[in-house]
């Protein structure tokens, strides 16, 4: 401080001498070790002290860039100490490693005291896998930080360790910690259960506990079979892909390639779902070639399987109506047959049974893209040898009642 010495006579008289004594600054940082912080936590306070005379300048720094006032949330001074503290706020592992430095200035004197924030975290969280029944997922977790010694997993709450037939770990150092746990030989129930890491130390093992990680599995399409219509029933829910999995995946259902709209993923018991084409009259268009993929968005594993919706065949003969032949002339009976798959088409004669004879008639044409086998049955200057009834008899290797499924449409030639 400022000191003054007086020295007086009796006729009260004197003279002073002044002097200054100066305290040049010491700095005490509190906490004064390393700060230690989890990943996501408030870093809390930093608080820096001063023995000065006189009045110092005191700066906070962070990675020696002056930290702005507003976030220096109190300076104070009491007598000849002098303090200012430091916000930090909350920190993210980004930050690990950071110095913090309190510079003090008294004239050309400048003190700098600093410590090291130190992030604890995981660098590596488990991530949810997706695997099938019978295979393995695996899982892998990374951590760092002064209180990283070793990692451990749990699953439900429960620590498991490598015990060669459910479970195996594999752990290494790799800037920190890294630990790498296999499930075997999956079950659907695997997919109901919460996969943690757990850091710590030997003597506090769970500092860190990581995010939870859940394993969806894939199990079967257990029925997703042809299944074969009338023209003009309904589709009903005989034709549905039934699988098992767990959690409810995503499931999509094509016609011939083509994506069907207006299907939805149904429960049907524990790790049971199905899916159900929309209900639906049985057309020539809805019959084809469907397929149900079963999987979980952004994975490469799936469940695969194809089925038809068939139809039974049928028939019609044009012209409809008797033919009456009066005079030779050329007729022509054109027989188009329906179904999925794809029915062949024979013609018979009242009185020569199949008609064979290419030259009777041209040979028929087919059309699998309308699902249907169009013939022709044509005859040159026919007249009383033509005559008779003539059956197109469509054939499908569909079996119905136990029998193939046959469809008969007949014109007659008079």
């Amino acid at each position: 401080g400022n000191y003054t010495c007086t020295a007086r006579n009796s006729e009260s008289t004197g003279a002073s001498y002044h002097a200054v004594v100066k305290v040049y600054p010491d700095i005490v940082i509190y906490p004064s070790n390393d700060l230690t912080v989890r990943d996501g936590d408030d870093a809390g306070h930093l608080q820096c002290v001063t023995n000065a005379y006189p009045k110092p300048i005191i700066t906070w720094k962070k990675s020696d860039v002056p930290i702005s006032d507003s976030l220096v949330n109190r300076t104070y001074s009491v007598s000849n100490r002098f303090g200012r503290d430091l916000a930090v706020g909350t920190v993210s592992f980004s930050e690990n490693g950071t110095v913090y430095s309190c510079v003090v200035v008294q004239g050309s004197t400048v003190v700098t005291e600093s410590v090291i924030l130190r992030v604890e975290a995981f660098t590596l969280s488990p991530r949810p896998v997706v695997g099938v029944v019978g295979g393995d997922a695996t899982l892998t977790c990374k951590a760092n930080g002064p209180s990283v010694e070793v990692l451990q997993w749990a699953v439900n709450g429960t620590h498991v360790t490598a015990d060669g037939v459910k479970y195996s770990i594999v752990e290494k150092a790799q800037n920190g910690k890294h630990s790498t746990l296999t499930i075997k030989q999956l079950q659907l129930s695997d997919g109901t259960a919460e996969y943690r890491c757990i850091a710590g130390t030997v003597a506090k093992p769970s500092i860190l506990t990581s995010k939870s990680a859940m394993i969806s599995v894939l199990g079967e399409i257990t029925s997703f079979n042809d299944k074969a219509y009338d023209i003009g029933g309904t589709v009903d829910d005989s034709f549905s892909c039934l699988f098992t999995a767990y959690p409810k995946p995503n499931v999509l259902l094509q016609q011939d390639g083509k994506l069907v709209a207006g299907t939805s993923v149904q429960s049907k018991g524990s790790f049971m779902y199905s899916v159900n084409l929309p209900s639906m009259a049985v057309t020539v268009n809805t019959s084809g070639l469907y397929r149900c993929v079963v999987s979980y968005f952004g994975a490469s594993v799936k469940l695969n399987r194809t089925a038809q919706l068939q139809i039974f065949p049928t028939a019609t003969i044009t012209p409809t109506a008797a033919v009456t032949i009066t005079t030779p002339r050329t007729v022509q009976l054109r027989c188009v047959a329906v179904g999925f798959p794809v029915p062949s088409v024979t013609w018979f004669h009242s009185r020569r049974s199949e008609v064979a004879n290419v030259t009777d008639h041209s040979s028929p044409s087919s059309d699998s893209t309308n699902r249907q086998t169009v013939s022709i049955l044509k005859f040159a200057d026919a007249y009383l040898n033509a005559g008779g009834e003539y059956k197109c008899v469509a054939t499908s290797v569909l079996q119905k009642n136990g029998m193939a499924a046959n469809f008969t449409s007949a014109s007659t030639l008079v």
